[in-house]
């Protein structure tokens, strides 16, 4: 009688968790209706989460291919210049290296991304199929 009330079938929902069918009879279609709202509920923000997450990634591929294009420039004014600009050379060999450095960085952060849009993407799968054998 305590596990299987609305308020419960509701948080249960709302955090994603599995409902095991172990309600009595007499208070399961009320709890599963809550619950299934619930997961409903679950759904929504996960779905937000993922288009939050999807933007950043998009944004972080906007700013990696600007890193990979000022490398680009920069490797042409170093294949230019002179023998007596070894200055200005080295100069811009640190700022290759340093872009190097955010590639690397911006490389990670969106592969990290790409896992744990994936993981996600995968939840949200299965919250789905339990809120349709839910409201069977």
């Amino acid at each position: 009688e305590k596990y299987c009330t609305i308020k419960n079938g509701q948080a249960l929902g709302a955090r994603g968790d599995l409902y095991l069918g172990v309600c009595p009879p007499d208070l399961e279609e009320s709890f599963k209706a809550a619950y299934h709202d619930g997961l409903q509920s679950h759904v929504r923000r996960l779905s937000t989460e993922i288009s939050t997450l999807t933007d950043k990634q998009d944004s972080l591929r906007r700013e990696l291919a600007a890193v990979e294009e000022q490398m680009s420039y920069l490797e042409k004014e170093v294949a230019q210049a002179g023998t007596g600009q070894a200055r200005m050379m080295m100069g811009l060999i640190s700022k290759m290296e340093m872009l190097e450095g955010d590639q690397m960085s911006l490389s990670l952060q969106i592969d990290a991304l790409g896992m744990d849009l994936k993981k996600m993407r995968q939840r949200l799968s299965q919250i789905k199929k339990q809120a349709d054998e839910v409201s069977k």
